[in-house]
Parts: structure tokens; C-alpha cells; sequence
């Protein structure tokens, strides 16, 4: 259940990032370079997700906790 909950912060992460594409490339004018932080970002989380391990309890549990936190700043970023 630990490595699932990892997994959905780690989703959670992504959808953010996703969002924030979406609000930057809505604008009159565009921030080239935030949309590309925001897609480099997906692609690390894409990558984080494929090489947890479900036996490494650490791991999982320092990856739920971290991309929950991620997912709240970038919402938060957004928002400001």
C-alpha cells in the first residue's frame, strides 16, 4: 500500500507540473523557460517512478513524502 501512495504522489507531482504547462502556455506571452522546467520536471518524475523500488520501504516512503510536498509547491507556485 506504501509503494502505491508513492506512485500517487509521484502522479500527483506530474499533474501539477502538467498544470502549470497549461496556465503558462494559456498566457498572452509565455515563459519558454518555465514550460520547459515544467516538462524537465515531468520527465524526472517519470523517472523516479520507473526506478522505485516497492521492497525499498525508505525509498518509497522518503518518495511519498517528497513529491507530495513537490505537488503542493507547484500548486502553491501557481496560485501566488
Amino acid at each position: 500500500m506504501a509503494y502505491e501512495a508513492a506512485i500517487e504522489a509521484i502522479n500527483g507531482a506530474v499533474g501539477a507540473y502538467t498544470a502549470r504547462i497549461h496556465a503558462e502556455e494559456s498566457k498572452p506571452v509565455p515563459d519558454p523557460a518555465v514550460i520547459a522546467a515544467a516538462r524537465s520536471g515531468r520527465v524526472e518524475c517519470a523517472r523516479r517512478r520507473k526506478e522505485l523500488d516497492p521492497a525499498d520501504r525508505a525509498a518509497v516512503a522518503a518518495a511519498r513524502r517528497r513529491f507530495a510536498d513537490l505537488a503542493r509547491e507547484i500548486s502553491q507556485d501557481m496560485d501566488a
